[in-house]
């Protein structure tokens, strides 16, 4: 690593790439870096660096890859400190892949022309009716005397896929500790939206058609 002196701003130091953030705002995703520098050669790696706090010392965040599609660095994903100390967002989820997005897409488009608008789904104890395929997900409810009706996303379904992708390799359940994990950088609370609607993407993946 070069010395601390050298450390200001984005450079080689012995022939060897740096990537040095220093300001709020700077990454883009938990995974993603802007530029930073004109003079990248073809196929270069870099040396992601970070100082999260003025007074602390320099934080070595892996290796960044460039991207052309993009136009910006790949890196492993920031923990969840790291990424609110250098980030102006809040959202922290992790990157979703075009694939598991269009693999929900098709299991919501074959899920609604199979069962039809109107139809009730139950997995796990708990059971929605299927009101319509919206642009960006399903729209469910609860029915007479549940809950009132409610968008899951075609996002909320891709990471269930991608979850369920795991347990399957691995073994487990299939719940929303394991689909929040894999999503998130930090902890789901249990009462947040984001928790219910992980639930009922569980349940339309896993259902099966009830009266």
């Amino acid at each position: 690593m070069p010395p601390e002196t050298t450390l200001e701003r984005a450079g080689r130091y012995e022939g060897h790439l740096f990537l040095v953030v220093t300001d709020a705002g700077h990454f883009t995703e938990p995974d993603r870096l802007p530029r930073l520098l004109n003079d990248r050669r073809p196929g270069e790696t870099a040396f992601v660096l970070a100082r999260l706090e003025a007074n602390q010392s320099w934080r070595y965040c892996g290796v960044a890859r460039w991207l052309d599609d993009e136009g910006q660095w790949s890196l492993p994903p920031l923990d969840f400190a790291s990424w609110r100390a250098r980030s102006q967002r809040s959202d922290c989820s992790r990157r979703l892949l075009t694939s598991a997005l269009d693999r929900a897409k098709t299991f919501l488009n074959e899920l609604v022309s199979r069962i039809g608008a109107g139809s009730w789904l139950a997995h796990g104890g708990k059971r929605c009716r299927v009101v319509e395929r919206t642009a960006g997900g399903v729209r469910i409810e609860g029915g007479e005397g549940g809950f009132a009706a409610r968008r899951v996303s075609t996002t909320d379904l891709a990471w269930v896929i991608l979850a369920a992708d795991g347990v399957a390799e691995h073994g487990g359940v299939l719940d929303e500790v394991r689909v929040n994990r894999l999503r998130y950088l930090e902890g789901t609370p249990r009462k947040s939206t984001r928790w219910i609607d992980t639930g009922w993407a569980i349940v339309l993946f896993g259902g099966v058609a009830g009266g």
